[in-house]
């Protein structure tokens, strides 16, 4: 019985110094205090007093002793983590074990000696090891291509950074995957190259990629426009681990919980950059290839309901002004923002559907639109609700307001005369966010230009998506031209410095600077993004892949290559595009005096600058001057400071 209880003690002695020895060694570093004396005695205890012989001590038979078969005397080695027991004769020189160290989380324990000088056997007896503090070694790991270098560092410290190559096979440094910071395990960085945009640019979308829907379109931009660059950069130059990663990172991010638009044929600029994004993504093997069916799942509903949203707001065969949340969308009659901002997402729906196939993409959207009804409805309102969309849930459940003889729900199934409270004074009714809707589910979408551009007003389907975004092009550089001031009635816009734009008595000034009731580089600023991302996506969409087999150019249905938005080849068009995105980006250089004049009668105005131009200017200028201007022969607006 005695020898029982003495071998529960130690077995409960030893669980509790290996379970409690991590927390002490917590405790005492995170409290900034480091004596070596007081941790040594909480990890390891009091030493334990040589016992008392025992003839109870001597082995019997079967026991053998890793050095000694037989032996009087018990001679117990006690190390962090582990006891080791040698049975020795008096007089015996005993023999210490090897001392291994001990590693905890951001320390480790080294041996240094026992407690006591080890001497011939006179009797039982118990060595405590004795141990010294020193910082856990770490290892930060380097990749830049096909390199790898590596540096040791201590637990707890920040790594050491090492200056990677600038260059490399043609592209050029732009930032690590990741911020050095306060490490206690080993760590990797991924050095991440650009031959697309500037280094500094993609450096700053790492940091901005990532996604929580907001409102308006200015934050979600931002966040589109940053993950956008970074999938460009990947589609051309594929393989980067790091970077694909951030990718899906932020479709994880712009799919997950809470963070999902609301769809809502309203005034959110980002909804054409998004499903840009979307089809560029599918059109990216590194990145599509890696995601899970459940994020594709996702994904799918998200363009879905994009299709339903848009084709409610902006097809010929309704007239809301309206949309679910009854917030005003203005359709496609005068607003190039809200007309870029919704419409695209038409084009890029045909594409993401279709594989590439023009063809099969328009039926398959045409099918999805002519077949909604109640029962896809609410199968819709069931994903939203199981994926944590509570934007899209909140929206298209929206109750009718005052005035409204339809809901949510009726407006997106059947239709109906609805209208819109007004932001100014609500419980009365706007008349420019009202409408009475006409359902379209048994009807292809068509898009009719919006004002006779091209000599006749037509309605273009999606078969014909590049004619589309034509249509958007004409809008919004078609009609104004560049003129030194610019003004209404008392108000005037001008650049500051006193200098004249390079492009002036040019057509193709942006119809967001030369509105009836503004002259605006803030609104310009939104136009400016999504043409950019819009035009590039397109240029990408051109030679489309799927799961990384190259096909053939997009064509139509008589087999007739289709040069998706390439301009290049529509000299007047494409000279107009090249003039406004110019005018825009001078202005913005030397300063420009903007108004808007809102209906209600304020006044609002602003000194414009390039440094504090927002929503991913700096992103979207180094993509147009990298991928874009590049096609035409216009001189660029820097050239001018030169």
């Amino acid at each position: 019985m005695k020898k029982l209880l003495l071998a529960l003690l130690l077995v409960f002695t030893m669980v509790f110094a290996l379970t409690s020895c991590q927390a002490i060694i917590d405790q005492i570093a995170g409290s900034g205090e480091l004596n070596v004396s007081d941790i040594l005695n909480q990890i390891l205890g009091t030493p334990t007093p040589d016992p008392v012989p025992d003839e109870d001590d001597t082995p019997k038979d079967g026991y053998l002793d890793p050095t000694h078969k037989t032996g009087t005397y018990k001679v117990v080695w006690v190390m962090k983590g582990s006891n080791v027991i040698h049975f020795y004769e008096e007089g015996e020189m005993p023999e210490p074990p090897e001392v291994p160290d001990y590693v905890a989380s951001s320390t480790t324990l080294v041996f240094n000696s026992w407690d006591k000088e080890i001497a011939p056997v006179t009797g039982s007896i118990t060595y405590n090891a004795q141990y010294d503090i020193t910082a856990k070694q770490l290892t930060a790991t380097f990749i830049m291509g096909d390199r790898t270098q590596t540096k040791k560092f201590e637990a707890g410290n920040k790594p050491p950074m090492i200056t990677p190559p600038q260059t490399l096979n043609g592209m050029t440094f732009a930032c690590w995957d990741k911020e050095p910071v306060q490490a206690f395990d080993d760590v990797t960085f991924t050095a991440i190259y650009t031959s697309i945009v500037d280094p500094e640019v993609l450096a700053e979308s790492f940091k901005w990629a990532s996604f929580a829907w907001q409102d308006h379109g200015h934050r979600d931009m931002l966040s589109m426009t940053a993950l956008y660059t970074l999938l460009l950069e990947e589609h051309e130059n594929p393989g980067n681990k790091a970077l694909s990663a951030r990718i899906i990172q932020g479709l994880d991010q712009l799919t997950g919980e809470g963070s999902a638009p609301p769809f809502d044929c309203s005034t959110n600029w980002a909804y054409g950059i998004t499903t840009a994004v979307i089809a560029v993504a599918k059109d990216t093997p590194t990145v599509w290839n890696s995601l899970s069916y459940a994020q594709r799942q996702r994904i799918d509903v998200m363009m879905e309901a994009f299709m339903y949203i848009i084709s409610l707001g902006m097809s010929d065969q309704n007239n809301y002004l309206t949309g679910p949340a009854f917030g005003g969308n203005y359709k496609k009659n005068w607003n190039a923002n809200y007309a870029l901002g919704n419409i695209p997402c038409m084009v890029f729906g045909v594409y993401y559907f279709g594989d590439g196939d023009v063809d099969a993409g328009a039926k398959r959207v045409n099918d999805m639109l002519k077949a909604f009804d109640e029962t896809r409805y609410e199968k819709m309102i069931d994903y939203f609700t199981d994926f944590g969309w509570r934007n899209a849930v909140k929206c298209w459940t929206t109750p009718a307001p005052q005035g409204s003889s339809v809901d949510a729900k009726t407006m997106l199934v059947k239709g109906g005369n609805a209208y819109c409270d007004n932001y100014l004074n609500p419980g009365t009714l706007t008349g420019g966010g009202s409408g009475v809707g006409v359902s379209n589910r048994g009807l292809d979408f068509t898009y009719s230009n919006a004002a006779p551009l091209i000599g006749e007003w037509k309605a273009i389907t999606l078969y014909e998506p590049e004619k589309i975004m034509q249509c958007m092009m004409d809008y919004t550089y078609a009609r104004v031209t560049v003129s030194e001031h610019y003004y209404n009635g008392q108000r005037v816009a001008y650049i500051l410095d006193g200098t004249k734009s390079p492009y002036e008595g040019m057509v193709g000034m942006s119809y967001e600077l030369g509105i009836a009731n503004r002259s605006s580089c803030a609104y310009t600023g939104h136009n400016f993004n999504m043409t950019v991302i819009h035009l590039s996506a397109a240029k990408i969409l051109t030679r489309y892949t799927v799961n990384g087999t190259k096909k053939t150019p997009v064509t139509d249905a008589f087999g007739n290559e289709v040069p998706l938005y390439d301009f290049t080849e529509d000299e007047a068009r494409w000279s107009r595009i090249q003039v406004g995105m110019e005018d825009f980006i001078y202005k913005l250089r030397h300063g420009y005096q903007s108004y808007v004049a809102y209906n209600d009668g304020r006044i609002w105005e602003e000194h414009d600058y390039e440094s504090g131009a927002g929503s991913g200017y700096r992103a979207c200028k180094s993509i147009w001057r990298n991928t874009m201007l590049i096609l035409g022969s216009l001189p660029s607006a820097d050239s001018y400071d030169n």
